[in-house]
């Protein structure tokens, strides 16, 4: 399933040979798309206007009415457009990742490469690089200008699922799982160098998709196992599990765009929409960062947001109590002031995260 880049439409496919548009707002089904094959991937246009699938073969929607704007006949299990929305890329198959141009359909470039199907593709947020994942358990990064092929990421012996950029573009995760049970893990890569940075562990089964949230903070992953994991980025540690009445795996997860809900597919062909326990409040926005001092010994404790909306409100706690609401600035700056505090380190919480002093 994906979300428009405004949040207001959701859309999903299915091997049931349909593509349905929804209202994110309540659910409502807006209207369906038949195809003559299943779907294996969607993708909208950044401007909401159009919708790309994949499957059997490659195809462009008008998202206002469901017209078919173009139909290519290459069989692809992932695609996703550039953040122009000019380019299109396709991973096939045939074990090639390939970009088409997105007004027409029409093919610019063929990467070769991997020697398996490609599973997985992702644009970087600035557009300048391409992450391919795939059945022979390597991702491939590649300067979206020319194809060229930037560096290999080697696999651990497990197929690659899922490929996903963090929206800064300096990190990427990869979810994979091997016939035989091998390396069932989240891995996150440094973009830069290809360096590993952590492995997540927990899931019992194959790693299908992964998703950052929109301020990074947060990573989801479903799994083969029937369940949806959360994740802190920063350091790996395990958030909140959803195992219960999965009714089958999870083949795909994506965060709305104000990351207030996140949106998952199951195999059992329901589209579940839930709440995100880690949003940052409203008025927080995605940007918003925490800083936290202690003066005194920890008897007076400062709590800062910045980046935050401008004139809306943001709440502060202090060791997970004494919950302050306090208002931002035109500059999106709040803070706070603790007094009277036992000595020692304390713990500032606002906007999703916490900052230790």
């Amino acid at each position: 399933q994906q979300y428009s880049s405004e949040g207001s439409l959701l859309a999903s496919g299915s091997v049931d040979q349909t593509i349905k548009i929804w209202r994110a707002s309540d659910g409502g089904p807006l209207r369906a798309i038949p195809r003559q094959w299943g779907v294996s991937s969607l993708a909208f246009s950044p401007d909401g206007q159009s919708l790309a699938s994949g499957g059997t073969a490659t195809q462009l929607w008008r998202v206002f009415d469901g017209g078919e704007l173009w139909f290519l006949p290459v069989d692809v299990e992932s695609l996703a457009f550039s953040p122009s929305g000019r380019r299109l890329v396709l991973g096939c198959n045939d074990q090639t990742v390939r970009v088409a141009r997105a007004k027409d359909g029409k093919l610019l470039r063929t990467m070769t490469g991997h020697t398996q199907h490609v599973t997985s593709v992702a644009y970087s947020p600035d557009g300048r690089t391409l992450a391919s994942g795939s059945w022979d358990q390597t991702v491939r990064l590649w300067r979206a200008s020319d194809g060229e092929l930037l560096r290999t990421l080697p696999g651990r012996g497990g197929h690659v699922h899922s490929v996903a950029f963090s929206p800064d573009g300096q990190t990427l995760a990869s979810g994979s799982g091997g016939s035989w049970g091998e390396d069932l893990t989240v891995r996150l890569w440094r973009v830069s160098d290809g360096e590993l940075l952590r492995t997540l562990e927990g899931h019992g089964d194959w790693v299908r998709s992964v998703a950052f949230s929109p301020d990074g903070r947060t990573l989801a992953s479903g799994g083969r196992d029937n369940s949806l994991r959360l994740w802190r980025v920063s350091d790996g540690a395990p958030l909140a599990v959803y195992d219960q009445e999965m009714g089958g795996d999870v083949p795909s997860v994506q965060y709305s765009p104000d990351a207030q809900h996140f949106a998952y597919g199951r195999a059992d062909a329901t589209l579940v929409v839930a709440r995100n326990p880690f949003a940052p409040e409203p008025g927080c926005g995605v940007n918003a960062r925490l800083s936290a001092r202690c003066r005194r010994g920890g008897v007076r404790v400062i709590g800062i947001v910045k980046d935050a909306l401008p004139l809306a409100s943001v709440t502060f706690t202090l060791d997970g109590e004494n919950p302050v609401e306090r208002p931002t600035s035109e500059k999106g700056k709040a803070k706070v002031t603790y007094t009277g505090q036992a000595p020692g380190p304390h713990v500032v919480q606002a906007c999703g995260v916490e900052a230790g002093c």
